[in-house]
């Protein structure tokens, strides 16, 4: 994450997917969990 005031702050995901929409783009990114 790469927004200073996001709870996920500098730390790193795999990301498994990618969205976009009328909204704009989302990235799915995988849980430490599965």
């Amino acid at each position: 994450m790469t927004h200073p005031f996001h709870p996920l702050f500098s730390q790193r995901r795999l990301c498994v997917g990618r969205r976009c929409n009328r909204h704009g783009k989302r990235l799915l990114l995988q849980a430490d969990d599965g």
